[in-house]
């Protein structure tokens, strides 16, 4: 019989053997250390709450909330969990936005975490759809549901491209799941990794109102 390794316990002898270090104050321990999860690192160059609440009038949306800006340590974290698999980033990533939404705003308890959804494309070539499994655990953060409401109608790249040619292909991106029931009374929060011209976040909650969502906010990892 031949021997099987699980993966997750080999990702644990890898762990003791090669140890992370955090990305983001360079302590030994994990990807992210405590410290940084709890978000009391100064590294993370964070937006202005004035920033936030313009940007969210810009989009039409009641609240916005992001990590911080997409520069040094936070954008090394996401490239890697995005680009390179790093799966298990979800976790420390969605409790580090979920730390800073409820710092700055209690969650209501009809909230419902919504994510973007993501190219069947990227899907297939990262082997894991990143926005729905950092919705999970953002979802989880804040003991609240998570519905995958959404879905592509087109199957268009926008990483590369110009402002209105995202723009552009954001207004035919998005529309309702099938069956899918819209509570009036529920505060929809749209989960995006990053925020670059927030087309995808507009025409994402234009499809949302169409089914009748009154009220959306916005969280994502960074603002590009």
């Amino acid at each position: 019989m031949r021997n099987v390794v699980k993966i997750t316990t080999l990702f644990s002898w890898l762990d003791l053997l090669i140890p992370h270090y955090c990305q983001m104050c360079g302590a030994l321990g994990g990807i992210i250390c405590e410290r940084c999860k709890n978000y009391n690192t100064l590294r993370i160059e964070r937006l202005d709450p004035d920033d936030s609440a313009e940007l969210a009038n810009d989009l039409n949306l009641q609240k916005f909330f992001a990590v911080g800006f997409y520069s040094g340590p936070l954008a090394n974290l996401i490239v890697l969990y995005k680009f390179h698999a790093c799966r298990d980033l979800a976790r420390p990533l969605a409790e580090l936005l979920a730390g800073v939404l409820q710092q700055k705003q209690k969650l209501p308890d009809n909230a419902i975490v919504v994510p973007i959804p993501t190219v069947a494309k990227h899907i297939r070539q990262r082997g894991f759809d990143h926005a729905r499994r950092l919705a999970v655990e953002f979802a989880k953060a804040t003991n609240r549901g998570h519905q995958q409401l959404l879905r592509r109608k087109t199957s268009t790249v926008q990483v590369g491209s110009r402002q209105e040619e995202r723009i552009n292909q954001a207004a035919e991106a998005f529309e309702l799941s099938p069956h899918v029931k819209i509570e009036q009374n529920a505060t929809y929060i749209l989960l995006d990794d990053v925020c670059t011209t927030g087309a995808t976040l507009s025409f994402a909650a234009r499809a949302l109102r169409s089914g009748g969502a009154k009220t959306i906010w916005v969280a994502c990892l960074a603002r590009h």
